[in-house]
C-alpha cells in the first residue's frame, strides 16, 4: 500500500473521517447485497453485524417499500441487508443476522430452486475445471474465427473468468449456446445434482425462515441479463413468471425484484415497465451508492462479502470507495441512479 493510501486510511479510521463520511450521508438509506457465505468466513459476517448494529440502524425491504411509497419515513442511517440468487449457504448465515437482530431480503432465481438450472457462469466454470483438455478454441460469434485459451491448472481460472465476462455482453440466446459449445468441446457433462457448494436453498427451507422473519424478493426464473434477453415473452416470463411462482410456494406477494447483474446497461425501458407492471414495489440493482430521493425501481447497493477485511467493509459501507463511480455514472448516462 502507498504512503498516500495509508495516510488516507489512517484519517479515515483514526481521525475521524470515517464518522464524517457516515454523518454526511445519513439521511441516505444504504442497502447492502451478499451472494455467498463460506463456512470459514463466519466470525467475519459476525463481526461485519457488530459492526452494522453499531453505526446503523437495520430496517426490513418492506419498511424501504413503505417509505418510498409515501409511509412512514426511514431513520437516520437506515440500512437494508440483501442476498441474491437463493444458494443453501444462506442457511448457515442467517443465525448469525438473526442474532444481531439485522433483518435479512432474500432474492431467489425460481428455475434454481426448483433443480432446473445450472447458472450460466457455474456452467462455465465446471467445464473449465474438469476437463482433460488442456485447452479449448472457441468463437464467440457465429462468423468469428476461432480463438484458443489454456486450461492448466495454473490457467483454467483465468480463461474462465475471461469467457465469462465476455458472455455478460452477449444476446442471452448466443450466451447459452456458448455454454452448451463449450461442454461439447470439452467433453464435461454436467452431473446430475450441484456440486454442495452451488446448490439452492430449498422451498421448505425457504418457508421456514420465512417464519422466521427472513423476506423474499425475485430474482427472475433463470438469471439472465434482462437486456439480452431478445424475445418479449420470454422477458415477461422471467420477470413476472418468477415472481408468481415464489407467491405459489409462500402463499404471500412478493414484493421486492432484483436485477441480474445489476449494471445500468442490463436494463431498459422493457425491463423498467414490466417490472411496473407485474406488481413489484421496488426492485434494485448492482450500482454502487447510498440511496436519497431514490427511485424505488433503479435502488442502489453495495456489493458485500464476508472475505472482505475489516477497514475495508467499514468504508465500503460508509459509502467511501463508490462516489466517483456513482458521479462517472450520472455523467455518461444520463440516467438517475
Amino acid at each position: 500500500m502507498s504512503a498516500l493510501k495509508n495516510l488516507v486510511r489512517t484519517a479515515l479510521h483514526e481521525c475521524g473521517g470515517l464518522a464524517a463520511v457516515r454523518r454526511s450521508n445519513r439521511a441516505g438509506f444504504r442497502i447492502l447485497t451478499y451472494h455467498a457465505f463460506s463456512a470459514e468466513r463466519m466470525r467475519s459476517l459476525d463481526w461485519q453485524c457488530r459492526h452494522l448494529r453499531r453505526f446503523y440502524q437495520p430496517v426490513t425491504m418492506s419498511a424501504v417499500a413503505e417509505s418510498l411509497h409515501g409511509g412512514k419515513p426511514l431513520p437516520d442511517y437506515a440500512l437494508a441487508v440483501t442476498v441474491d440468487d437463493g444458494n443453501a449457504d444462506f442457511a448457515r448465515a442467517h443465525p448469525i443476522f438473526e442474532k444481531h437482530g439485522i433483518p435479512v431480503l432474500v432474492y431467489l432465481v425460481s428455475d434454481f430452486l426448483d433443480h432446473r438450472l445450472w447458472f450460466w457462469w457455474n456452467q462455465i466454470q465446471y467445464a473449465c475445471s474438469h476437463t482433460s483438455h488442456a485447452a479449448v478454441e472457441i468463437a464467440f460469434a457465429p462468423t468469428a474465427s476461432l480463438q484458443r485459451f489454456p486450461l492448466t491448472p495454473d490457467t483454467w481460472r483465468q480463461t474462465a473468468d475471461f469467457l465469462i465476462a465476455t458472455a455478460k455482453n452477449m444476446p442471452n440466446s448466443h450466451r447459452l449456446s456458448l455454454c452448451h459449445e463449450l461442454l461439447g468441446r470439452l467433453d464435461v457433462k454436467l452431473p446430475a445434482e450441484l456440486p454442495a457448494e452451488w446448490r439452492p436453498l430449498e422451498w421448505d427451507q425457504v418457508r421456514q425462515l420465512e417464519r422466521a422473519g427472513v423476506e423474499f424478493g425475485a430474482h427472475t426464473k433463470t438469471h439472465p441479463i434482462l437486456s439480452t434477453v431478445e424475445d418479449g415473452s420470454s422477458l415477461h416470463e422471467e420477470i413476472c413468471g418468477s415472481k408468481a411462482r415464489i407467491e405459489q410456494e409462500l402463499n404471500a406477494p412478493a414484493i421486492h425484484f432484483c436485477y441480474p447483474n445489476g449494471r445500468l446497461r442490463d436494463l431498459d425501458e422493457r425491463t423498467d415497465e414490466l417490472v411496473r407492471a407485474c406488481g413489484f414495489r421496488t426492485a434494485v440493482t448492482m450500482q454502487a451508492g447510498v440511496n436519497f430521493r431514490a427511485d424505488p425501481f433503479l435502488l442502489r447497493r453495495f456489493g458485500v462479502d464476508p472475505a472482505l477485511p475489516a477497514f475495508y467493509f467499514a468504508e465500503v459501507v460508509a459509502g467511501v470507495h463508490p462516489l466517483r463511480q456513482a458521479r462517472e455514472a450520472l455523467r455518461l448516462t444520463g440516467r438517475r441512479l
